[in-house]
């Protein structure tokens, strides 16, 4: 019978690489087996040429965790800027999402944000959400000044929900939401556990006219915890140009959690988001659930939608339903 052969150096090297968590750090301990320097001269002699080692790509890398990549919290040799493109929240189309009780008046405490001649709108229309990000300072800069540990993001959600099977009504957008963000990260390079801080600025609206006029502008701090296939983002905030809508905070909430499960190969998801007013009497909240179950081809899949409480869009801040929508999901990229 025949003997696997001994491991060598170089197999241990490489093992030691796929190892490790970040892609980052990893494929930078890859390119240090694969270019080694050279051994100094001896007695005069020219060095000598480096012996070639075994190719990385013959060794299984392990995915990157969700936070890890998303965030690029990793070490990396690509000077990220403005150019590169990220996901942030996820991107959807729910073609078919249907409620249990159609908001016909929305309203507000602030005047004149009341509609007073009820709206005909269906309880069935589609749904679709587009959210990214973009590091607005490169690595390299960070890194000049000493604080490689920092990114800097702008990051922008856009949330629509269209009454497209209201065809007595020509089809209208019921209502639409714009979030631009800017977010500082700060990495605190831990292997699982906490691994990032964000200190964030947004401003939501849905840029109608009155009676519909809602918006309002928060600063946030969030803290962002992964273990494995595991995550959880986990914010509060404090929040101002609620003119529009000034018991917004009692409806859609002060804080927020979410928890997320990824497949190893990411192409399915699990996500439960929880939010909340933080107080007793009256207790207020939302909960939304995204489960992305098949995968359809390399960038999309199955997705499913389930929500409940208030404040599914700005429109709805203070309108209590629960919603049950089926579409596509596009898978994160890398």
């Amino acid at each position: 019978m025949l003997l696997p052969p001994p491991a060598t150096a170089a197999d241990a090297a490489l093992a030691k690489c796929a190892a490790m968590e970040e892609r980052g750090t990893r494929l930078k301990c890859y390119d240090d087996i694969a270019n080694p320097p050279p051994p100094p001269a001896a007695n005069g002699e020219a060095p000598r040429e480096p012996v070639a080692a075994p190719t990385p790509q013959a060794i299984p890398q392990p995915p990157e965790p969700y936070l890890a990549e998303t965030w690029n919290l990793g070490v990396t040799d690509r000077n990220l800027d403005i150019t590169n493109i990220r996901p942030y929240r996820q991107t959807y189309i729910l073609l078919s999402r249907w409620t249990d009780s159609v908001n016909h008046t929305p309203s507000s405490p602030a005047p004149g944000h009341s509609v007073t001649t009820p709206l005909d709108l269906d309880g069935q229309e589609l749904k679709f959400q587009l959210s990214f990000k973009s590091e607005l300072v490169s690595r390299e800069t960070f890194e000049k000044v000493g604080l490689d540990h920092l990114r800097f993001w702008f990051a922008y959600t856009q949330q629509t929900q269209w009454q497209i099977y209201n065809s007595r009504n020509s089809r209208p957008v019921r209502e639409t939401n714009y979030e631009p963000e800017l977010i500082l990260t700060y990495g605190t390079d831990n292997a699982s556990g906490l691994k990032l801080i964000n200190l964030g600025a947004s401003h939501q609206s849905n840029g109608r006219a009155l009676p519909g006029s809602r918006s309002w502008s928060r600063l946030y701090l969030q803290g962002g915890w992964e273990w494995g296939r595991y995550s959880v983002l986990a914010r509060g905030w404090g929040s101002g140009g609620t003119e529009d809508n000034p018991d917004i905070n009692d409806y859609i909430g002060r804080a927020e959690v979410v928890a997320r499960w990824d497949s190893e190969d990411k192409s399915q998801m699990l996500s439960l988001l929880l939010r909340h007013n933080l107080r007793r009497d009256p207790s207020r909240g939302f909960m939304q659930f995204d489960w992305r179950p098949i995968r359809l081809s390399k960038t999309t899949g199955i997705h499913l939608q389930v929500t409940s409480g208030y404040g599914e869009s700005l429109i709805d801040y203070n309108y209590n339903q629960t919603t049950v929508g089926i579409g596509v999901s596009f898978l994160d990229w890398k």
